[in-house]
């Protein structure tokens, strides 16, 4: 934060970190040593820098948090979503340890590029702090979000690393929607950032690497068809691009399993097939089925 200025003279008033100067009698408005007008362009570049990471070019944390309660704003006045998506990189730390600073720079700025060429127009894409990256996603569902983080996913394991270190570039990620997932920004980055630790989890798992969850809220799985469950909605404990798990009444699932996820306080829905992957029994006779997409 800027402290205060000393020795303020009357008839100046502060612009963008500079003083303008209202010349008093008996001076001259180009007198020597006298602070000049910024211009346009100048006072533009200003504000720019002040939103912006100098290294990667995305918005920086300031405007992110500014940014993200404008559209809560709007969505809530227009009875709308918005969603966030937070990522970090894979092995990153190594990169920096054993190939420099400069090369982990690089990959910083070849991993803002690839998140700025995901992204609308309409959407904003953040550098967090560190290697923590940021996009707020307006009118976007959970699922929707999820869709634009295995883009960027896939799209970041293709930046080329040196061969000889045996690194490969990876993504981590989390989302969140308002409103369903929380009415303020702060909860909302905090929930995002929770799931974002959720999905780390599940990438150091071999057998879950794949297509790592999250545990979500909000959430419904309304199936057309599956004996008992016909017509039924049953709550979504978690999920990912790659799947997702529900409570079923039974302790036995149908092999082929169709119908629509629902998001809270969203007017789309998402259609599905899926088949599943893992059945848990519980304890009061219902199971916990683990499903992957197909295609």
């Amino acid at each position: 934060m800027d402290g205060p200025v000393r020795g303020r003279r009357p008839g100046r008033r502060a612009v963008g970190g500079h003083h303008r100067h209202s010349p008093l009698a008996g001076e001259s408005a180009g007198g020597a040593g006298e602070p000049r007008l910024l211009s346009g362009r100048e006072l533009s570049a200003l504000r720019v820098n002040a939103i912006t990471d100098p290294l990667t070019g995305l918005y920086n944390r300031r405007f992110l948090y500014d940014h993200l309660q404008r559209e809560m704003s709007r969505a809530e006045r227009t009875g709308g979503v918005v969603s966030l998506m937070m990522m970090d990189l894979q092995g990153f730390k190594s990169i920096n340890d054993r190939l420099g600073h400069p090369v982990g720079d690089t990959v910083l700025v070849k991993t803002a590029k690839v998140i700025r060429d995901s992204l609308r127009a309409v959407d904003a894409g953040c550098r967090y702090g560190g290697d923590e990256f940021v996009a707020v996603l307006p009118n976007t569902t959970l699922m929707g979000s999820l869709a634009v983080a295995e883009r960027v996913r896939q799209r970041v394991a293709k930046i080329q690393l040196p061969r000889r270190i045996g690194l490969q570039m990876g993504l981590h990620y989390g989302v969140a929607t308002f409103p369903s997932d929380g009415r303020t920004s702060d909860f909302l980055i905090r929930t995002c950032d929770q799931r974002l630790y959720d999905c780390r989890r599940y990438n150091s798992d071999p057998r879950t690497r794949r297509h790592p969850r999250f545990a979500v809220q909000g959430l419904g799985l309304r199936l057309a068809r599956g004996g008992v469950a016909r017509q039924r909605e049953f709550e979504v404990k978690d999920i990912g691009y790659g799947g997702l798990a529900f409570i079923y009444p039974s302790a036995r699932a149908p092999s082929h399993l169709e119908g629509e996820i629902i998001q809270e306080f969203a007017s789309d829905t998402h259609h599905v097939t899926m088949k599943p992957v893992s059945v848990k029994p519980l304890s009061d006779g219902r199971s916990r089925v683990g499903c992957a997409y197909v295609h």
